[in-house]
């Protein structure tokens, strides 16, 4: 499946201590690609600046992509989707806005493309929360038929959601972690006790959240145990409505 392919860990971590749980995408993510056949693929979630905090890829070899990195700014079909603003927001056929033939940059045509070694691709950008972009390109060997451009496009708007809502528990984690010294209204949780209230108010349960952080079910339970005891809160439930209704509890 897609969300074990993604990486070794569940947890994925970059620059400012962005965290994207790879295991909160859907399944359905993954049964779309396969549907599709897609043989390459590369997602990107880039900061304000333009630098990637996510990058995934996989269909290619790190030559390939060290090979792209280096020469990138000679992706015709790229610069060719980002001078036409019209089209960001929506995956774009690039061999059908731009066929090869009418391509004359050497460097595209003589270093690019051989490497690349895909003859269709689907690409495009989309705006995210707090200034963030994604970028999504797809690619295999041959043509995209319409239903299959309408499943892919189907896929960008699952990514778009899923990479907006990590975003925006990336930024109530750190809102959390600067309100835990306001005051003392509560015992103060430990780094590790943080981590578990983020993941049970992302939905996940005792047992996933074992998997996810390879500790023991009871160690989970334990720690469970001691965010109840700590806000006072009888069980999960009222635990993480606190968490919304009742904030001051949660800046110790």
């Amino acid at each position: 499946m897609l969300k074990a392919s993604l990486i070794q860990s569940p947890l994925i971590e970059h620059r400012h201590r962005a965290v994207f749980c790879v295991n909160s995408l859907s399944g359905l993510a993954d049964a779309l690609l396969k549907k599709v056949a897609i043989e390459g693929v590369v997602l990107l979630v880039l900061d304000q600046t333009g630098l990637p905090i996510f990058n995934y890829s996989r269909g290619f070899t790190e030559q390939q992509l060290l090979c792209y990195q280096q020469h990138r700014a000679d992706d015709v079909y790229i610069n060719d989707y980002l001078q036409q603003p019209s089209l960001w927001g929506s995956l774009q056929y690039l061999q059908q806005r731009l066929p090869l033939r009418k391509i004359d940059n050497p460097v595209f045509l003589e270093v690019i493309y051989p490497s690349v070694s895909f003859n269709h691709t689907l690409s495009g950008f989309r705006s995210l929360a707090y200034g963030h972009r994604l970028l999504l390109s797809c690619h295999r060997e041959h043509r995209f038929s319409v239903n299959e451009q309408y499943d892919m496009q189907s896929l960008f708007s699952l990514l778009t959601d899923w990479a907006n809502q990590q975003l925006s528990l990336y930024h109530m984690q750190q809102s959390l972690l600067r309100c835990r010294d306001v005051n003392v209204a509560m015992e103060a949780l430990t780094e590790t006790e943080w981590q578990v209230l983020l993941l049970l108010i992302e939905g996940y349960d005792g047992a996933e959240i074992a998997c996810l952080r390879n500790k023991s079910k009871e160690t989970i339970r334990s720690q469970i145990k001691s965010l109840l005891r700590k806000t006072g809160s009888r069980n999960q439930n009222q635990l993480i409505a606190r968490y919304f209704t009742e904030p001051h509890l949660f800046q110790g």
